[in-house]
């Protein structure tokens, strides 16, 4: 008999962390959703998925209800949400990122960007955008959905006092340097994260890649290679392009997830924008910046008092932009003197020396070649009539390759008969 949480039928488990598991459902008018039945949730997050749960989202995992649930003496708490049917992007480009068109993959990312700019309209920094926190839904067959998950707990932090937010591998500079007193970052660590994500759709290793935490966060911070291995991998203009920009050191340097939207297809995100607006009137109303001061407010009346970060308004932006453009302008141009002196270096060295692939190519030919002669030359001390039969081929002045021919034509028919020998005792 199948379990039921109240009026949705569990139909199997598609995940389980630290906190919790998440079921596939079905209601009784057999629409499918996922529910999460989590053993801890904290009061903030509770009031985000409460404020969530009145927006309609496109490219954002909807949130459709919360509520308590008791089994076994134990008190749960159920979150219900979108199902997508095939896994999360990490998975979904392990296996198809290299028969993707360029077409295909401005449409996928074009759906993630607008996700983030869903996000962003309700004041709400993710931190966390990563392969993994995309989840696919396909239907039609053909036709893909991309929607971004874990919203309510990438707000909501239990802890706003350490500088490191977030998955290494997709963390603006801003958020990992240990020296900062008192480290502010804005959208834009969101804008960083999703141009280190352009490059998943091309390699199958991340940007910035490391054995250790810490490697990875010096590749972040310095910026080494990071424009030579772009040119590299990232094969389209417009996509390096966005990429690029995306991944600029500093900040106000990079653009609004809206410029990257209106770059990657004008006519639609314009489509798609007034879609979300009439679908939220009642969010996005005269009274809009009220509301969402109101959801703000309610998110942070449970973080600490000496909170480090605060997600900056449009106008604060603004001003500091009008303030400082200059200066902004300055570092950006002497960070990009910089790279182009690294790359300048990073090509004369690459030009120089064998690349590292060469190096264990060859390495792992020579350990081939070291083991097969092994094997001929134990062969030949227990072989007279072959080595009888090579040194006359010496002598008539035969070629190597035709003399390592004869071995290994040999040696194969005796492993071969040795083979049939012991098949015979086993039968």
């Amino acid at each position: 008999m199948q379990e039921v949480i109240k009026n949705y039928k569990i139909i199997k488990k598609i995940g389980q962390g630290a906190t919790g598991i998440v079921y596939v459902v079905v209601d009784e008018n057999n629409n499918y959703y996922a529910l999460k039945l989590q053993s801890n949730i904290s009061n903030s997050e509770k009031a985000m998925n409460n404020q969530i749960k009145e927006i309609k989202f496109q490219n954002v995992i909807n949130t459709y209800e919360q509520f308590e649930y008791k089994k076994d003496f134990f008190n749960y708490f159920c979150v219900v949400m979108d199902f997508c049917n095939t896994g999360d992007l990490y998975q979904y480009l392990n296996q198809n990122h290299f028969k993707l068109t360029f077409e295909q993959k401005k449409f996928m990312l074009f759906q993630i960007a607008f996700g983030i700019w869903e996000i962003h309209q309700l004041n709400i920094i993710h931190r966390d955008i990563k392969p993994s926190n995309i989840l696919v839904q396909i239907f039609n067959n053909d036709q893909f959905l991309f929607k971004i998950c874990d919203l309510g707990l990438s707000k909501i932090q239990e802890n706003l006092n350490t500088i490191n937010i977030g998955t290494p591998y997709y963390m603006a500079p801003e958020l990992i340097d240990p020296n900062q007193q008192k480290a502010e970052y804005d959208k834009s660590v969101d804008v960083w994260a999703f141009g280190a994500l352009i490059f998943d759709f091309y390699s199958n290793q991340q940007l910035f890649f490391g054995l250790k935490i810490s490697q990875i966060f010096d590749q972040i911070k310095s910026g080494l290679f990071l424009q030579q291995k772009l040119m590299v991998y990232v094969k389209d203009p417009l996509l390096l392009d966005i990429a690029k920009s995306c991944l600029s050191y500093f900040p106000k340097a990079r653009p609004s997830i809206e410029q990257i939207l209106i770059q990657l297809n004008e006519p639609w995100f314009q489509q798609k924008k007034k879609q979300f607006m009439e679908q939220n009137q009642k969010i996005f109303s005269p009274n809009q910046d009220k509301i969402l001061a109101q959801i703000q407010d309610k998110n942070d009346e449970k973080q600490p008092q000496n909170q480090q970060y605060q997600t900056e308004n449009s106008v604060q932006c603004q001003k500091k932009i009008e303030d400082q453009p200059k200066q902004i302008i300055q570092e950006q141009q002497k960070y990009d003197q910089n790279q182009n002196k690294i790359s300048d270096q990073s090509q004369q060295i690459i030009q120089n020396r064998p690349s590292q692939l060469e190096q264990n190519q060859a390495s792992q030919i020579k350990s081939n070649s070291y083991i097969r002669n092994k094997v001929r030359l134990r062969c030949l001390l227990f072989d007279q009539n072959l080595i009888e039969q090579l040194c006359t081929m010496i002598e008539k002045g035969c070629q190597q390759d035709q003399v390592v021919q004869l071995m290994d034509e040999v040696i194969i028919k005796q492993l071969q008969f040795k083979m049939n020998q012991i098949r015979k005792i086993n039968q």
